[in-house]
């Protein structure tokens, strides 16, 4: 009796595990289930994270204040960033002087 009850557990989380699996895919969500179990109990604990439709997916507003679009063109040239690709095949910014990362324009 007690095997088809921890069987009959198993087989409903396994199919919550499928629907919400299923369902983050669609919805750029990230769904764990995990599950704890010893000789007497078990204990389950459902994690949702929101995430971002890509990796690279980055949120700029597109009407900027003039004051800012001045801020950002003073950075690029003063700056000049690049992209290289280190030999890990991370891309990482590189800038003309020391401090662009930090927002130095001067």
């Amino acid at each position: 009796m007690i095997r088809l009850l921890w069987k009959s557990a198993w087989t409903i989380i396994g199919l919550l595990l499928i629907l919400a699996m299923a369902r983050a895919a669609f919805a750029a969500e990230i769904t764990t289930l995990n599950c704890d179990r010893d000789h007497r109990s078990m204990n389950c604990t459902v994690s949702r994270f929101n995430v971002p439709v890509g990796p690279r997916v980055i949120h700029v507003p597109q009407d900027l204040s003039p004051d800012t679009e001045a801020r950002i063109r003073a950075w690029e040239d003063f700056c000049k960033p690049t992209v290289e690709v280190d030999r890990y095949g991370v891309e990482r910014l590189q800038y003309a002087h020391k401090g662009c990362e930090f927002g130095r324009t001067q």
